[in-house]
């Protein structure tokens, strides 16, 4: 159920005009539809624990994990186009992506930017 779903996830991006859900739990990011919540995608990554997501305009999902690592993946094609250089000294708390710029809350009290 959508309930079950939302709960087991770490964090969650919507990307409401392809129909998706996005939701990280430990060591994957499963994408969902909207319309029904069935599967689409289970994404593997050896990111670490993602601990915050965010969508870009461009339809890009930012994720940060807890060891501070910054990743960029492409939505439409289910991968990770690159990973930010490691500036975060801590745990990614929040991310705000727009305009090609990446906003990193960290839990250090910083902020990084790329």
């Amino acid at each position: 159920t959508p309930k079950m779903l939302v709960q087991l996830a770490k964090c969650i991006a919507f990307l409401p005009y392809r129909d998706e859900l996005w939701l990280a739990s430990t060591d994957t990011i499963e994408v969902y539809h909207l319309s029904d919540y069935t599967q689409i995608k289970a994404l593997s990554h050896s990111l670490g624990v993602i601990s915050a997501l965010a969508v870009n305009e461009a339809g890009d999902v930012v994720a940060g994990t807890v060891s501070g690592e910054v990743a960029v993946w492409n939505s439409a094609a289910y991968e990770i186009l690159h990973v930010l250089d490691r500036s975060c000294t801590a745990e990614v708390t929040a991310l705000v992506a727009a305009e090609g710029i990446v906003i990193a809350g960290v839990s250090d009290g910083g902020m990084v930017q790329w």
